[in-house]
């Protein structure tokens, strides 16, 4: 429908000899309803239409006329029907049953129709393109036509036209981050002083252990049949009493013992692995390598914002009356809130941390143990995560 048409039958409406106090309203409506109709039947659907509810409303120039003219319109207007529960079930069931036989096109066509929510007042069935709708809407706006739009669309009178273009909204697509490699879970045993050989320098290391069991391949997961690559590994060897019969079947199917954790490490392949495969941390990583390691961090319950957030103290002398006090949280009438991520005193402690980029001092496999400089998260005995490091351009990919 184009705008010439829309013009046409405004027109025909306009030079008519009814436009009086004792015109005539409804027939005026009824034949431009069946006009717009007539016409909108001869629409081509095109990538940006709409499916709108058009009701006409013709306004007279003088406040008592047009008072009078809504009235009669206003009664004379075709009313939606109240259906009872049982009518609105069986309604529901006929458009579910219904739904399957259609076509793509008509299936968003009523996705299109549900998101505007149109009115029950007058359903037109034919598709108005954005050209013939922007037309309606700039004639009804010399108050003459107008569009009645959604709930949404303002307070009535003359109100513009949004046309939707009936497409989905693009996905949210999650992509989870990559491992530089598999890793291997261990157990935190403490710190010590490292004597280097050669030098004999003093390297604060941290010693980690591995329980019985170590760690097993117990499920190979790929994108055919999970929808990405990992290889989920077992760790510390327990008795069966210990893990529910899922899980023991779980374990089962790969051939492996009864292992408390399990743990996904994501991987751009998986060829090299099999289920029941033993991860030789020897064989893994060797001195020198630059390792990420993430465990819990320990709890230290609800502190304050000193020793949570680091901040610093007020005045202990000169009258100061703030000495560790957090201080003002924000303004007053506005915003007249606190706004949210706002640094103050809670829990601090227990959550996951990971320290990157850790170098491995030694490795004894007679203890089997690895020596790793600086601190990890957690106290001794803690479970730990011990991953090849991420370093862009080496093992990461620049872009």
């Amino acid at each position: 429908m184009h705008s010439n048409d829309v013009m046409n039958v405004t027109e025909d409406i306009l030079t008519t000899k009814t436009l009086d106090q004792e015109a005539d309203y409804g027939g005026i409506v009824d034949r431009t309803i069946k006009a717009l109709d007539q016409t909108c039947a001869k629409c081509i659907r095109g990538t940006n239409e709409v499916m709108g509810s058009i009701v006409i409303v013709l306004t007279m120039k003088t406040p008592n006329q047009e008072h009078e003219a809504n009235k009669d319109i206003i009664a004379k207007r075709p009313r939606a029907h109240t259906l009872s529960e049982e009518q609105m079930e069986a309604k529901r069931v006929q458009e579910r049953s219904g739904y399957a036989d259609r076509t793509s096109e008509e299936k968003e066509a009523k996705r299109v129709r549900d998101r505007l929510r149109v009115g029950s007042h007058y359903h037109s069935t034919a598709p108005i393109p954005l050209e013939a709708s922007m037309a309606m809407a700039a004639v009804g706006i010399g108050g003459v036509l107008g569009l009645i739009l959604p709930p949404r669309g303002g307070r009535g009178g003359a109100v513009s036209w949004s046309a939707g273009t009936g497409r989905r909204a693009a996905a949210l697509v999650v992509r989870a981050s990559y491992e530089a490699g598999v890793g291997v879970m261990a157990t935190k045993v403490g710190m010590m002083t490292y004597f280097e050989p050669e030098t004999g320098k003093p390297v604060p290391v941290t010693v980690i252990g591995f329980r019985q069991g170590g760690n097993v391949v117990t499920q190979v997961k790929t994108a055919a049949t999970d929808g990405y690559d990992a290889v989920q590994v077992g760790y510390h060897g327990v008795r069966e009493e210990k893990l529910t019969r899922p899980e023991l079947g779980h374990l089962g199917k790969a051939g492996a013992p009864a292992l408390r954790h399990l743990q996904e490490f994501r991987l751009t392949a998986v060829d090299t692995f099999e289920p029941g495969q033993e991860l030789d941390f020897a064989e893994l990583f060797k001195e020198g390598d630059i390792v990420d390691v993430s465990g819990n961090s320990i709890g230290k319950g609800f502190q304050g914002g000193i020793k949570r957030h680091n901040f610093k103290r007020g005045l202990m002398t000169h009258g100061s009356k703030s000495h560790r006090q957090l201080g003002s949280i924000g303004a007053g009438t506005t915003p007249g809130r606190v706004y949210k991520g706002k640094k103050m005193p809670g829990r601090m402690g227990g959550t996951k941390t990971k320290i990157r980029k850790l170098k491995i001092v030694k490795i004894d496999n007679d203890l089997r143990v690895l020596m790793i400089k600086g601190a990890v998260p957690g106290k001794p005995g803690n479970l730990l995560r011990i991953t090849p490091a991420k370093i862009v351009g080496k093992n990461i990919p620049k872009n």
